[in-house]
């Protein structure tokens, strides 16, 4: 029995899965990706109340920590058994371990109980944007691969934004369980609609050699950075010695010499050394882990602030933050826009980390004065920042390395942010507390007097506690204005070069997503250039084609002439009824081949002549040479694999529908 089944061109489903239309699919892929938005965004706002409820302030950023840990070491893990087991079914087990977590949340009852059963969650979650992604380009063609991708980055971005409101809502007007509830009934919904589409799957496996060892240690490694920095405020209050402190710092140390040795002589390393080789990578990957960190503050503190010193609810607190998740998608595709259209990636990189800086430096202003519009300002203005930076440190990062190096790279970098905003969420914390007891002492406050809880109108009727917390958390933030100012200076290190026409900025969701999204080389090149692809042929592929062919034909007829070299005959008027090209433009297209003596009409049916298949093949020749010109210095002819890429891809593509 064969294991897959031809769907279409370039489209492979896997054997017993349900033929269900691919609308249905994609909407299940697009549910899944805002799953993952939604576990990411939505816990923010309801902190206070957690810790409220739970207790154990100091513990707060590990709610946060465990879940971004989790997700950022899991998410190759499960990209790399999809290729080994099928996507479908590994989806599946990710969603089962997701919906198990977050009901376990819903359920906890103390804060180390729920701190546990986050890691348990975070651990499905990686999986759920990697996968729903790799799923676009299984069940797509590669032609409408950038659209259906746009659309589930659209929704992934949109789902980012509600998720502080339904945090907010829920824990304000229901309970913060129910956050946990919710996703993990959406998530036992997308569970059953899976299992209806699949029966057994019998996709085509890819063997990998998964670095067990490697990825191990780095997770060990995050981890013990994460308890160092939370031992070290501890050890500030008086909850931990320094010893303990030093202790894990050693070990820290072994663990990194561990890695490297591990990483040396893994066959796939989770880490490739020799990136680091590369000054372009190593500081696009410092600046992702800067950033990463600054951009814990927003994420863990904003609502905090927001609730304790301005005094509002969790649903206000996450209407607040609109203005932040705004600014990460507009920056990003404005960013996408502009290096698109003007090659370059440093002025961009320049404008971001200083919007950043300057966002930054508004929020460290805050005080319980502070206006509506200063708020909203410094919200906007670091999103924008954030925005705009992160997927132009993955363009300028891959537009450097060779062409077997790009998906190690891609995936490299998004790790650093990622492990940037584990390690600031704690690093953030640490501030915090201990900002917090040194204040609390200078106002002569007992540690017995103050609320076990995190009670906001509790802290507010206390000016002298509130004046603790104000100072305590806009003191966090100015950690978020260092790391700007540093990372505003790195920018203008970079070498500028320029940037490679296959070379296209990442998805919005991969921009806005914990978890990192590791492809393969050719499958971020097939990503551009399907992207670019589609994009000329919306507008004026085929008219160019014909210009560098020299033949002088119209766009319809190029069309026309190109489909009908992949068939013995079409027919015209059915070819019209399918596509964008009118009956008029297509009855002039037939003239014109005819006229050329390129084809010629049998009983309603158009067949190309011997002339006109030249003619078509030389329009073919001229498309993938198009194609290759995008690549830059990657040469296609010293890869076997990309080589076949450009000619599958520009044969697809002049199959594609032409616009008139």
């Amino acid at each position: 029995m064969p294991s897959s089944e031809a769907e279409g061109p370039g489209v492979v489903r896997p054997a017993g899965v349900h033929r269900l239309p691919l609308r249905f699919e994609i909407v299940m892929v697009q549910l899944v990706a805002a799953l993952a938005a939604l576990d990411q965004t939505s816990v923010s706002t309801a902190l206070p109340k957690i810790v409220d409820d739970l207790g154990a302030v100091a513990d707060l950023p590990w709610v946060v920590t465990g879940s971004l840990l989790a997700v950022t070491v899991a998410g190759p893990f499960w990209g790399k058994l999809s290729d080994m087991y099928g996507r479908l079914r590994v989806l599946q087990i990710c969603l089962a371990v997701f919906l198990t977590g977050s009901f376990l949340c819903g359920a906890a009852q103390d804060m180390s109980e729920l701190i546990i059963f986050r890691l348990l969650q975070g651990v499905g979650s990686g999986g759920l944007l990697v996968l729903a992604l790799a799923l676009i380009g299984d069940l797509v063609e590669p032609r409408d691969r950038g659209r259906y991708q746009g659309t589930v980055s659209g929704l992934y971005a949109a789902a980012s934004g509600a998720g502080p409101l339904l945090g907010g809502a829920l824990s304000q007007y229901a309970s913060w369980r129910w956050l946990f509830y919710v996703n993990g009934l959406i998530a036992a919904g997308a569970l059953c609609a899976l299992l209806v589409t699949l029966r057994r799957d019998k996709s085509r496996r890819v063997p990998h050699s998964i670095d067990y060892a490697g990825s191990f240690a780095l997770a060990a490694l995050t981890s013990l950075v994460v308890l160092a920095i939370s031992l070290a405020a501890g050890a500030q209050t008086g909850r931990w010695k320094a010893w303990q402190v030093m202790m894990l710092v050693l070990i820290v140390a072994l663990l990194v010499a561990l890695f490297v040795s591990v990483e040396r002589r893994a066959a796939e390393p989770v880490m490739p050394l020799g990136l680091f080789g590369n000054p372009v990578f190593s500081l696009m990957a410092l600046m992702a882990f800067l950033i990463g960190v600054a951009r814990s503050a927003a994420t863990t503190y904003l609502p905090v602030f927001l609730q304790f010193i301005r005094g509002v609810g969790p649903l206000g607190a996450g209407i607040y933050l609109l203005p932040t998740i705004v600014g990460y998608t507009t920056g990003a595709v404005v960013s996408g826009k502009l290096v698109s259209r003007t090659g370059r990636c440093k002025p961009y990189l320049v404008m971001g980390t200083a919007l950043l800086t300057i966002g930054s430096l508004g929020m460290h202003q805050f005080s319980t004065r502070t206006g509506d519009l200063w708020l909203v300002s410094s919200f906007l203005l670091l999103g924008l920042g954030i925005g705009m930076t992160l997927p132009v440190l993955v363009l300028a990062a891959e537009n450097a390395v060779d062409y077997t190096q790009i998906g190690v790279t891609v995936a490299g970098v998004t790790y650093f942010r990622s492990a940037g905003q584990v390690i600031g969420v704690a690093g953030v914390g640490a501030v915090f507390t201990i900002r917090l007891g040194a204040h609390i002492a200078d106002v002569g406050i007992a540690q017995q007097d103050i609320p076990p809880g995190f009670d906001p109108a509790v802290i507010r009727d206390n000016p002298a506690l509130l004046h603790s917390y104000t100072m305590s958390i806009t003191e966090a933030f100015l950690g978020a204005v260092l790391l700007g100012a540093v990372v505003f200076i790195c920018s203008w290190l970079l070498r500028e070069r320029p940037v490679k026409p296959a070379v296209t900025v990442p998805d919005v969701s991969q921009t806005l997503g914990s978890a990192p999204v590791e492809r393969t080389s050719l499958e971020e090149i097939e990503r551009s250039l399907s992207v670019l692809g589609s994009r000329q042929a919306q507008r004026s592929l085929h008219q160019r084609i014909a210009e560098a062919s020299g033949l002088g034909l119209a766009p319809a007829a190029c069309w026309l002439l190109l489909r009908s070299s992949q068939q013995a005959h079409v027919e015209p008027s059915s070819l019209a009824a399918g596509s964008v090209v009118t009956e008029e433009a297509m009855e002039a297209a037939v003239n014109q081949l005819r006229d050329r003596r390129l084809a010629v009409m049998e009983n309603n049916l158009l067949v190309l002549t011997d002339k006109g298949r030249d003619a078509a093949a030389e329009l073919a020749h001229a498309c993938r040479q198009g194609l290759a010109e995008l690549l830059g210095d990657w040469d296609p002819e010293q890869y076997a694999d990309l080589a076949r890429l450009l000619t599958d891809l520009s044969e697809r593509l002049l199959g594609g529908e032409a616009r008139r």
